[in-house]
């Protein structure tokens, strides 16, 4: 039978994006739903099912049986357990007797000094592209890397068809009429045209994953001292050896993103569930337990809605001034338990500048949390802290809607794959001149130094989890409904879905207040 509801072929076409097909009892199913775009939506942010092992849905995998205990995250866009936290009158004590340990590694606040000069410009580009080098002289087939000038100045004859290595930052990318992608890479040197070519299947799927302003590595042959035949493409990446952290105590930090607090779309009573679990006043005995286990909340930016951020933004908030919007949110953090440390990142919405890196957003507007005896940590973005030896680097992920649109991804998988390529290229925002504002720091603190046990980014209202070589992968979804832009541009949010990750097994649960 023909699916001829829109909101049907609208699901559809998202399933086949995602690399699935459908029975004919599933299309029957998504034919009877009342919204079946947005049953589709939620099983592509939260179903662990995945093309390659499932290419062929049948309507258990969108309604699968509940399980008996949370599996641990493997490789790829997925979420170990939901849990529906249901209504209760129980209560328990939570427990305060684990002390704080917060570490702060990196917090650019102090340091943002860019004056917006050329030098500026010129500095941040060779700083990224001196320190990835460096990350890329650590491995294993990081040496024998040549500048390009000492390409473009030998004279030898011999030099033709000679195989070398060099490190370039990605300038211009272009497919060719023939079918070849051809790459403009430059160094502090020089630049030079690498090829790849049509006939090499594999090495033209890396090449098309490559990043506008990713710093790379190319061995190929050289051709003439401008044009380089590539044999091979990789990126400073993530050692597969690596070990994660992990706490001795068992205690749990909750994962906040887009709260959005002063928009219309602002879901209050949503947000006050969590708020109520965390002090024990919601759910069964094991989710109790897991709030009691609760010692740290990170809240990844967009705590407020800010004021002129988007054209017409005063049609879509109740509250005209940041004071109003911070105190109001206050009203709400401030009955969280008090054992329970806050660690604040700001976003594109919270009143400091829109232009990453972003220095912390002020503490006047915190005072009255601290006044009722919180403990409120406001860190620059991005940042990277260690919580009882786990690693943590906080970012809202301004940069992912670039990403995601280079790598032509499904929305929901593309949060996942967004930030696995942060990974692979150890870069948050490598793109330049795109929907994502950066200012040219003499250093860039968007580089990936060191690699997290946890990237934890927000800003695409979309939940997702996931991991790479051993780093979990995870963005903390929203608070607000679908605002009339994101209808605008088919982005369907998922609210209320909020990630808990064990910092002792880093095992992650998707708790849902909606």
């Amino acid at each position: 039978m023909p699916a001829t509801n829109p909101n049907v072929q609208k699901a559809i076409a998202k399933l086949l994006k995602a690399g699935f097909q459908i029975s004919p009892e599933t299309l029957s199913m998504l034919q009877s739903e009342k919204n079946p775009h947005q049953m589709v939506d939620r099983f592509l942010a939260l179903s662990s099912v995945h093309p390659t092992e499932t290419p062929v849905l049948e309507p258990i995998h969108f309604h699968p049986p509940p399980k008996e205990k949370t599996e641990p995250i493997e490789e790829g866009n997925q979420i170990s357990q939901e849990l529906q936290i249901p209504k209760s009158t129980s209560s328990k004590k939570i427990a305060e007797d684990v002390k704080t340990d917060i570490q702060i590694i990196k917090d650019p606040t102090p340091e943002l000094q860019s004056k917006g000069t050329i030098d500026d410009f010129s500095q941040n580009f060779q700083d990224r592209y001196y320190r990835l080098r460096d990350i890329i002289a650590q491995r294993v087939d990081g040496r024998g890397i040549l500048d390009i000038k000492s390409l473009t100045e030998s004279n030898d004859s011999k030099g033709k068809d000679k195989t070398v290595k060099i490190v370039g930052i990605v300038s211009n990318k272009t497919l060719t009429k023939s079918g070849n992608i051809a790459l403009e890479v430059e160094d502090p040197t020089g630049r030079i045209t690498v090829i790849v070519q049509k006939r090499e299947p594999k090495l033209l799927s890396k090449a098309n994953m490559v990043l506008l302003d990713q710093v790379l590595v190319i061995e190929g042959n050289l051709a003439n001292p401008e044009l380089l035949f590539a044999k091979d493409l990789y990126l400073p990446d993530v050692p597969t050896n690596r070990r994660n952290n992990r706490a001795k105590e068992d205690v749990s930090v909750l994962l906040l993103s887009d709260i959005h607090f002063g928009s219309k779309n602002f879901l209050d009573k949503v947000f006050q569930r969590v708020i109520d679990w965390l002090q024990g006043k919601e759910g069964d005995d094991e989710h109790v337990d897991l709030a009691g286990s609760v010692k740290y909340i990170i809240i990844n930016g967009d705590l407020v809605d800010g004021i002129g951020v988007y054209p017409n933004q005063l049609a879509e908030i109740t509250l005209f001034d940041l004071d109003s919007q911070f105190n109001g949110l206050n009203q709400l953090l401030e009955e969280i338990p008090s054992h329970i440390d806050i660690l604040i990142a700001p976003g594109n919405h919270d009143g400091v500048r829109v232009a990453i890196p972003r220095p912390a957003i002020d503490a006047q507007f915190f005072a009255p949390l601290r006044d009722a005896g919180l403990s409120v940590t406001s860190l620059g973005c991005p940042s990277q802290v260690s919580l009882h030896g786990v690693n943590f680097l906080i970012y809202h992920g301004d940069s992912l809607i670039d990403i995601m649109g280079a790598l032509s991804k499904p929305e929901v998988e593309a949060g996942y794959a967004a930030m696995r390529e942060m990974l692979r290229g150890r870069h948050l925002a490598p793109i330049y001149g795109k929907s994502t504002t950066l200012v040219a720091e003499p250093r860039d603190w968007l580089v990936i130094d060191e690699v997290p046990d946890i990237l934890h980014c927000g800003h695409i209202h979309v939940t997702s989890v996931g991991s790479y070589r051993k780093t979990l992968l995870i963005n903390s979804g929203t608070f607000q409904s679908q605002t009339e832009y994101q209808k605008l541009i088919g982005v369907e949010p998922t609210p209320g879905i909020v990630p808990l990750v064990n910092l002792r097994t880093l095992n992650v649960k998707m708790l849902n207040f909606t």
